[in-house]
């Protein structure tokens, strides 16, 4: 993500360039554009300069970020990347050290140190690298290689562009687009449509078989969740190989065949779903526990589900989870990371209502699939969270009514949804604090703050309205911010500078579980259910920080405890040395919507969970809080 965000900078330096320009190049939200800003600018100071026409690379810092520390460090894993790369295409006949050293320009000593950390990596993936004189060779079975292939691979593409060039390189002289192609239009033949998070992973798995087979490396023996052949999923999966095998000479086995039919399970009703005929592809178990489980939501979030559309779509879903779970099959979301991060409140509620589903239909849903129901969940929010947090302006003009129509529809085009004008202008009396947008200068001696903008809108115009409707909507996020800071934390659930050495994640949790107990702000039962949240899915952060929480919002007082560590304790699949532990009431429950996600956005930056790990007292660490959270908005 960031190598692509660079390099389109650099592209495009003669020009600024917009968040959601950047987004969709980089296949992203205009949210994590920003959170890769600012963690490009803490590796190297201003490298990326912002202001409100957009994003530009800063030209004279580029030299001193190409040799920045960390920006090697990104180089070091792109190299490790391509090490494992070249082991796995090569696992037969190995790789020769001297040439790889010589492909990546590096010394030999560099290039081994680099091996040495690999084998630590191979491990739990059940590979092992061994070195005959200059020779590497990587040993294991070829399912295991294949399964590490793709999570090599999704490493590398968190962008949707670069994903497809890794795996484009993987497959050589066989189009991708191609590929892609005589999927989807085999798919088609048998009335299978698919999304496209199916296609790529269907694509996905179809070029690792292609490159493992061009290797030399087939899977002759049949699986024993091998579906029959007269299955629509083995005949699809039959089709498509016979057509490569005939445009590329690739012959494919058997246990090949059988292993690729296994992706289409439940998919046979993607995208043909008719809302009078859900029950014909759902079953009513499933339809029943959706219907159950929403209603769980609504009385927990205070967030309504009302839609029909919305409830089919993630019945059908569901029901294609559950399909797959029948032959331990599930999809992977290369995704997975950003949503959580960026989407903290939306994860959570698929966390809940994962858990459910979970317990309802006894299966086991990893955080792949937990992402992609997140995923549906953020689609059918998308316009109204949008509308929720566009800015109520008011404009006050006393032109003729056809040009206040149209200013008021070029000033809302303007800010893209950041602000939406009232249609009438007594709404003033209601509003003690209105933002007022007006052509009469009379008004601005009235309405301090007021700005001033002519019935045709000048270049300087819109400058004074981005600028105001930043200006205000930060000023209003920071005293957000600082009224949950006062109102949820308390000197007396703070732990500062604490030694790990005998803590583990299930310590702290005691530990700040029962200093809450004993202040009255929640049961001891509380911690079983944190404990539940964190089995579905880990709340830590690459950033160093976890923010560990129920699913249930009982208790007696909301707050927040806090744990600093002098050295970091491994979470699941992060170190982590600030811990938050969240414990929220019912009449809390609208706020803490706003307070996970700004929090979260807040302890993602990894160089603001340092600054508030470095905290000595309670004071101390509000005071950093607060600072920081005044930081991230300048930021945005």
């Amino acid at each position: 993500m960031n190598k692509v965000l660079v390099e389109t900078l650099l592209d495009n330096s003669d020009k600024w360039m917009k968040a959601t320009e950047l987004a969709s190049i980089c296949g992203c939200t205009t949210r994590t554009i920003r959170n890769h800003v600012a963690k490009m600018n803490k590796m190297t100071e201003k490298l990326i300069v912002s202001s409100e026409k957009g994003y530009r690379l800063d030209m004279m810092k580029y030299p001193t970020f190409l040799n920045n520390k960390n920006t090697q460090e990104l180089t070091k894993r792109n190299r490790e990347i391509y090490i494992i790369r070249h082991l796995l295409e090569n696992s037969g006949r190995g790789v020769d050290i001297f040439d790889l050293a010589e492909k990546l320009y590096v010394s030999e000593s560099t290039l081994k140190a680099d091996i040495q950390q690999l084998k630590k990596e191979l491990v739990k993936s059940n590979l092992l690298i061994k070195t005959v004189g200059d020779i590497c060779f990587l040993q294991g079975s070829e399912q295991a290689k294949r399964k590490f292939m793709i999570s090599v691979l999704y490493e590398e593409g968190n962008a949707q562009n670069e994903l497809k060039e890794n795996i484009q390189e993987m497959i050589g002289h066989i189009s991708l687009s191609d590929l892609e192609n005589d999927i989807k239009e085999t798919a088609l033949q048998f009335g299978l449509e698919m999304n496209q998070y199916s296609l790529n992973n269907l694509v996905m798995h179809f070029a690792i078989t292609i490159e493992r087979i061009s290797g030399g490396n087939l899977l002759k023996k049949r699986i024993s969740h091998a579906l029959e052949m007269e299955s629509l999923e083995y005949k699809i999966a039959k089709k498509i190989t016979q057509t490569l095998e005939k445009k590329h000479a690739i012959i494919f086995s058997e246990g090949e065949i059988e292993q690729l039919s296994i992706m289409f399970v439940g998919l046979q009703q993607e995208g043909k779903l008719d809302k009078s005929s859900i029950h014909q592809f759902v079953d009513d178990k499933i339809i029943d526990i959706l219907k159950e489980v929403i209603q769980k939501v609504e009385e927990t979030y205070l967030i309504r589900f009302d839609n029909e559309d919305f409830l089919n779509k993630l019945a059908l879903h569901v029901q294609n989870l559950y399909d797959r779970s029948k032959v331990n099959n599930f999809t992977r979301n290369d995704s997975l990371l950003d949503i959580k991060m960026s989407y903290p409140l939306i994860y959570d509620i698929s966390v809940f209502i994962s858990s459910y589903i979970t317990e309802q239909l006894d299966i086991l849903l990893n955080d792949d699939e937990i992402s992609f129901i997140a995923l549906h969940i953020g689609a059918y929010f998308e316009a109204e969270l949008n509308d929720k947090e566009a800015l109520k302006a008011i404009l006050i003009s006393y032109e003729y009514p056809e040009i206040i129509k149209q200013l008021q529809k070029k000033i809302e085009r303007l800010c893209a949804g950041e602000i939406k004008i009232a249609d009438d202008t007594w709404q003033i009396e209601k509003n003690q604090q209105p933002f007022i947008i007006t052509t009469d200068r009379k008004v601005l001696l009235k309405h301090p703050g007021a700005v001033f903008v002519h019935p045709f809108l000048t270049k300087k115009d819109e400058e004074k309205i981005r600028h105001r409707v930043a200006a205000i909507k930060n000023f209003q996020h920071q005293e957000k911010m600082f009224h949950y800071i006062d109102k949820y934390f308390d000197t007396s659930l703070f732990f500062g500078q604490i030694d790990p050495a005998s803590y583990t994640k299930k310590a702290i949790i005691n530990r700040l579980v029962s200093k809450m107990a004993v202040q009255n702000y929640v049961d001891l039962n509380f911690e079983n259910l944190v404990l539940e949240r964190e089995e579905m899915s880990p709340t830590s952060f690459p950033s160093g920080a976890a923010v560990p929480h129920a699913m249930k919002m009982i208790a007696h007082k909301s707050c927040v405890g806090v744990m600093t560590l002098q050295e970091p304790i491994k979470w699941e699949n992060q170190e982590v040395s600030l811990v938050l532990l969240i414990a929220i009431s019912k009449p809390d429950v609208s706020e803490f919507n706003d307070f996970l996600e700004k929090i979260v956005e807040l302890i993602s930056e990894k160089s603001y969970v340092r600054e508030l790990t470095k905290a000595e007292t309670f004071e101390n660490f509000i005071l950093k809080l607060k600072m920081l959270s005044g930081n991230a908005l300048s930021e945005m």
